[in-house]
């Protein structure tokens, strides 16, 4: 069972943080292909699912993304990382194989200028590169495609990892 109106409502107001937005927020982002511009789902539209349920691929569609993924699709390899990362990779299990693989789609994305997938690394790299990653959440804050990036963005320019 999901959370009550009154829970779901709370967590509206989380400070977007990596995998929260994937896991929570991904509905209220309303998707990266629905179309529906900077509206936001009612709490009735939101579905709560496990990061596993969502982000499972079967092998075929896997193959199939890498091949995409490989002549330079980014939302390919952006939903790469989402399966290795987030739903354990082939054996619903996350381990180093996984999350190499995660990493490696992910850097990809961001390399083709995936949105969501620049921001998603600026966030895991914050500690280790703080001014690239202060840099690109810099430019997603004011000219990332959707408000909820753009909010998102903002909002972690100001946590003090990103203070240098």
């Amino acid at each position: 069972m999901g959370p009550t109106v009154a829970e779901a409502a709370a967590l509206r107001q989380l400070r977007p943080m990596f995998g929260i937005r994937h896991v929570v927020l991904a509905g209220l982002l309303c998707g990266l292909n629905s179309g529906c511009g900077d509206r936001q789902p009612t709490v009735e539209e939101t579905v709560f699912e496990s990061t596993g349920t969502v982000y499972a691929l079967s092998s075929a569609d896997r193959d199939q993304l890498v091949l995409r993924a490989r002549k330079g699709d980014a939302e390919a390899a952006y939903r790469l990382w989402q399966y290795y990362d987030f739903a354990g990779g082939e054996d619903g299990i996350p381990d180093a194989s996984d999350k190499s693989n995660a990493r490696h789609w992910l850097e990809a994305a961001a390399s083709r200028g995936h949105e969501f997938a620049l921001f998603d690394l600026a966030v895991i790299t914050a500690e280790v590169d703080c001014r690239q990653s202060r840099d690109v959440l810099q430019r997603l804050s004011r000219r990332g495609s959707t408000q909820a990036l753009r909010s998102s963005a903002s909002s972690w320019l100001q946590e003090p990892v990103l203070r240098c």
